[in-house]
């Protein structure tokens, strides 16, 4: 009877520790390992450091999900599109982040770059604006801060004004820096108007409440026309070459933005993770989720469409870059190892990528 009573504590017990780990979520998040060896992989991110809209970059890296498919994650932050596509041509990094432009700019100019997979389904920018500008009609001859000429900023202002009727020499762009830069240069009235992030948002509202949001971003991804595809591209050599690479990263990529779509918690960890990026308190963050998963954020099938593809080609050619090589979808897009991975987890339905392409 001692040895049952003493068999059921130690039960009890060991139910008690492992129902805390998960509900304080020291275990319920942690993928299961594949039985795959380790490969190195760099990434440059085309950021200097970690937005929210890439926060689930971070839980793909931090969490374990890439780690967990066998893969040794190396991230290197440059400032641009422009200089993380020029690092991955390079051969500096076997994968890049950044805008669907910088990509297109330099596979256009004869680099052998491929995009394979999209953040999500738009860039959540806000247009924020000086008290003075209550229209968009307001926005003529306005100064405009972005990160960089041919950076997503830049692209994105250049699409929405085309797409509103003003056209791009509207406005007078300005290179500001980073998005805490221009909410600085919007703060001491510098510069008109400016693309921001929420978090960034957030801040230089509070340190200019009079400033104002002329559109969030779901206004401004309706307005455009498009979804501001910011994407990660690869090598030719490195998708003939190590094609494991490559469909490791796509399956870690793709179950951490599942796992974050289901699980508003998982969200939540960014408060307790250690990465280089703006710390938000968890009631912010939770808005952020709540935002996303509403809008259909998450590229839980990789973010990969051909007629979204071929409609931003579109609008980038004729509008940002008319002078540039125009390549179309099978020329810029490898989407072979996202089909390769969608075989193996199964696609999910009622999502905004929804393949349109064969698996």
């Amino acid at each position: 009877m001692r040895r049952f009573v003493g068999v059921a504590f130690v039960a009890i017990l060991v139910a008690g520790i492992v129902i805390g780990a998960v509900s304080t979520g020291l275990i319920s998040f942690a993928p299961k390992p594949r039985t795959t060896p380790t490969i190195h992989v760099n990434i440059s991110w085309s950021i200097t450091s970690y937005l929210p809209y890439t926060y689930v970059g971070v839980i793909a890296d931090k969490m374990g999900y890439w780690k967990a498919e066998g893969l040794d994650v190396a991230n290197v932050m440059v400032a641009g599109g422009p200089a993380a596509a020029k690092a991955l041509s390079a051969g500096d990094s076997d994968i890049m982040y950044g805008g669907w432009g910088a990509a297109a700019a330099a596979a256009s100019a004869g680099a052998p770059l491929r995009i394979i997979a999209t953040l999500g389904q738009y860039t959540p920018y806000n247009l924020v604006v000086q008290p003075r500008i209550h229209s968009i009609q307001d926005l003529v001859g306005a100064s405009w801060a972005v990160e960089s000429v041919g950076g997503v900023s830049w692209e994105y202002a250049l699409i929405w004004l085309e797409a509103v009727h003003l056209g791009k020499g509207a406005v007078n762009f300005v290179v500001a820096g980073s998005p805490a830069d221009r909410g600085r240069a919007l703060i001491a009235g510098k510069v008109d108007a400016s693309l921001l992030y929420d978090d960034q948002l957030n801040e230089t509202l509070k340190e200019k409440p009079d400033l104002r949001i002329l559109r969030n971003y779901v206004q401004m991804a309706q307005e455009a026309g498009a979804p501001s595809q910011v994407v990660f591209a690869t090598r030719d050599d490195v998708l003939n070459n190590k094609p494991e690479m490559i469909d490791a990263f796509l399956r870690g990529w793709l179950k951490a933005n599942r796992d974050v779509r289901e699980n508003k918690d998982l969200f939540l960890k960014m408060s307790d993770l250690d990465f280089a990026g703006p710390k938000l308190p968890r009631s912010q963050l939770e808005k952020l989720w709540q935002g996303y998963k509403d809008n259909d954020y998450f590229a839980v099938n990789g973010g990969i469409r051909k007629d979204l593809m071929n409609t931003y080609a579109t609008k980038y050619y004729n509008l940002v870059n008319p002078e540039a090589k125009k390549l179309n979808f099978d020329q810029l897009v490898d989407y072979r190892p996202l089909a390769r991975v969608l075989k193996d987890l199964g696609t999910v339905q009622g999502s905004w990528d929804v393949p349109d392409y064969p698996i």
